[in-house]
């Protein structure tokens, strides 16, 4: 999903992301929960992240100088505090020594400030996907049974949340998907036809709702 044109707006957020399909859920999620705008940006990965904040401001001189904000969102996977630590080294290298936060959720010593962000919650193991399992279980309760007992089957209910999570949701959206078993996170958000796999109303995701409300 290519970045909105949205580099002549003087909103003053920035949203990092680690990739595309992270771009399509969040402008979704704000779009829906009518939160305040960000420009949103895919950093290719989490190795990415200073360079992403360079490039947009490189590219976007007049939005970057008009920004307060800029709010980075990154995977735990199955290790928080390492995670953390990566971005805070990215938050450094663009803003120099002693400017990360102390964590998620705080304002680094930055200007504009900088936040963390991870995914799916604070010291939580896991990343998008798994944020993504409790909304596409409760949107058909059938499906998701089925795929639970699947997984137990073939010893997966076992595995990490990581490996669990993306095991579970792609078997989920491959049953609920008529149009395309094979359809990418990302077009989850991103197409109308398939917005219904993931509502982004649901309440397991109020609190990262509520942590980009607050940037209004």
């Amino acid at each position: 999903m290519a970045a909105l044109n949205d580099s002549k707006q003087r909103f003053p957020r920035l949203l990092i992301c680690e990739g595309h399909e992270d771009h399509a859920f969040f402008h979704q999620l704000i779009q829906v929960r009518g939160l305040p705008p960000f420009h949103i940006r895919p950093s290719d990965g989490n190795s990415q992240f200073a360079q992403a904040i360079a490039k947009f401001r490189l590219e976007n001189t007049k939005a970057y100088n008009a920004l307060q904000n800029i709010v980075i969102a990154a995977d735990n996977d199955e290790d928080p505090k390492a995670k953390f630590k990566n971005v805070c080294i990215h938050i450094e290298r663009v803003f120099g020594a002693g400017t990360a936060p102390s964590n998620p959720q705080e304002k680094a010593k930055t200007r504009p400030y900088v936040s963390v962000l991870m995914l799916p919650w604070t010291k939580e193991h896991g990343h998008l996907e798994y944020l993504c399992c409790d909304s596409a279980d409760d949107a058909d309760r059938t499906a998701a049974s089925r795929i639970d007992d699947l997984l137990a089957l073939c010893g997966a209910d076992k595995w990490t949340n990581s490996r669990w999570g993306k095991a579970w949701l792609r078997a989920n959206l491959a049953i609920r998907c008529e149009q395309d078993p094979f359809v990418a996170l990302g077009h989850v958000f991103s197409d109308a036809r398939y917005q219904h796999l993931i509502p982004v109303d649901h309440p397991s995701l109020n609190q990262i709702a509520a942590f980009l409300g607050s940037f209004a």
